[in-house]
């Protein structure tokens, strides 16, 4: 009897690659000392600008800090919600690019995606340059960029750009939602809704049919604004993507963005509700809350709260209420009156609440992602969903066991392991070269079974 012999070149095509096995497992023996399965804290360098070159070099000093500690302390950034929600996707990947940048190094699909934020901005708000001149003004202009949004939410029907906080397992984490506004979101208070048909889209001048613009050109957007309050009062979380494909999102792919809403939800329910302290702030950026802004700062926000823009019927109103009681002063400018921190952060919380005068129910449940074509802004198509308090508890505390260290990161499962194709790291990732070589050796073992049986055959 002769007994057939079969050479093994390549690993037969596996979710996670076709890869020649020496190939493979020379990846893995030079890579072995960057082992975030096996001890993720461990680095060649505990600073986070090392180069591409340096996750290559053998280390004789184990950084054994967590991620928090390692990447999200001080004097770094603290956390942020693109922090918790990335790693969504790819736990490892967050990991690589943490290790290799410290941070998410901007890509050209994000520059575009920012291009587009910033017009959209652009369409409510006007920027004007403020000169800072202690650590103080920083946070105070951040605050009360927070004021004059909820003010324009309320005058205007939406917001852009709203900078937030929040808590999470004790750290501080801060986000900015892309838009608040009074537009009730699509929804059959059912569940996940999604409304696109992007093969239809045939140029950049067509609409989608199933993506509605409940604006049309004899509506204003205050008008929108009076007709949505009186329907409902509800003030709706909407976040903006860009998308390089003229299609929506997977579930999957979906998740981080699902999360990111959630989250949003929220920090703002706790803000309407007081529930953050600004001593939480000021303790994490070392700054004193009763110290006065500066006088370069004061005269630049009076300046601007002395000169805002009104329609003529209101300066009109204004001139005549004057006129009629002359002895009534002038009210102190809102700065002036809210000179520090403390204050003027009390003073933003009391804009939350007229702003959301029911409370928490004041704020939709409704959730709402929007996608746009990065390449020219266009409405792709959009996802609807109700919020979920315990999916986002339960997600937060799998997650938060990572960054505090107290587990190793992981690497998507073989269903999701399309996401390795567009990975930078994807040569270099000890999670997908160990599926690999486990590919391999299932692939071994099964030609062994199968020439056993031919043997014995």
């Amino acid at each position: 009897m002769i007994k057939k012999t079969h050479t093994l070149k390549f690993i037969p095509l596996s979710p996670w690659g076709k890869y020649q096995t020496r190939f493979a497992t020379l990846l893995k023996t030079e890579n072995e000392h960057f082992s975030p399965a096996k001890n993720f804290r461990e680095s060649s360098s505990p600073d986070t600008s090392e180069s591409s070159s340096t996750l290559h070099r053998s280390s004789k000093k184990k950084d054994i800090r967590s991620p928090l500690c390692r990447f999200r302390s001080r004097p770094r950034k603290g956390l942020t919600v693109t922090d918790l929600v990335t790693p969504a996707w790819c736990e490892m990947k967050y990991w690589y690019v943490l290790s290799k940048h410290g941070v998410q190094k901007e890509t050209v699909a994000m520059k575009q995606g920012t291009r587009i934020h910033e017009k959209l901005e652009s369409e409510i708000h006007t920027f004007v340059p403020i000169k800072l001149h202690i650590k103080e003004d920083k946070l105070g202009l951040r605050i009360w960029n927070v004021i004059q949004g909820l003010r324009t939410l309320r005058e205007c029907g939406r917001t852009r750009e709203l900078q937030v906080w929040g808590t999470v397992d004790g750290q501080l984490v801060g986000g900015k939602i892309d838009e608040l506004s009074y537009q009730c979101a699509d929804m059959n208070n059912n569940g996940l809704i999604e409304t696109s048909k992007p093969d239809e889209i045939k140029s950049s001048t067509n609409k989608t049919p199933d993506v509605i613009s409940i604006i049309d050109e004899d509506t204003s957007l205050k008008d929108l604004n009076k007709n949505c309050q009186s329907q409902n009062q509800k003030i709706y979380i909407c976040d903006v993507k860009t998308r390089s494909v003229q299609r929506l999102p997977t579930e999957i792919s979906f998740k981080p963005t699902k999360y990111q809403l959630m989250l949003y939800h929220r920090f703002i329910s706790n803000l309407i509700t007081g529930k953050l302290d600004i001593q939480i702030l000021t303790n994490h950026y070392k700054l004193d809350p009763e110290r006065t802004f500066s006088d370069l700062f004061l005269t630049q926000v009076c300046s601007l709260e002395e000169s805002p823009l009104r329609s003529k019927s209101e300066e009109e109103s204004i001139s005549a209420l004057v006129n009629y009681l002359p002895h009534i002063p002038e009210p102190l400018p809102m700065i002036l009156a809210n000179y520090n921190l403390s204050s003027l952060w009390h003073f933003m919380l009391s804009e939350f609440q007229k702003t959301f005068p029911d409370g928490v129910t004041s704020l939709s449940d409704i959730l709402k992602a929007e996608f746009r074509s990065s390449n020219l802004g266009n409405i792709i198509g959009t996802k609807t969903f109700l919020m979920n308090d315990v999916d986002l508890t339960n997600y937060l505390n799998y997650t938060m066991e990572w960054w505090k260290g107290e587990r190793a990161p992981l690497g998507v499962p073989a269903n999701e392991a399309y996401k390795c194709k567009s990975c930078s790291f994807a040569e270099i990732c000890e999670w997908r070269l160990k599926k690999v070589e486990e590919d391999r050796s299932n692939f071994i073992l099964k030609r062994e079974a199968l020439n056993l049986k031919s043997a014995i055959n």
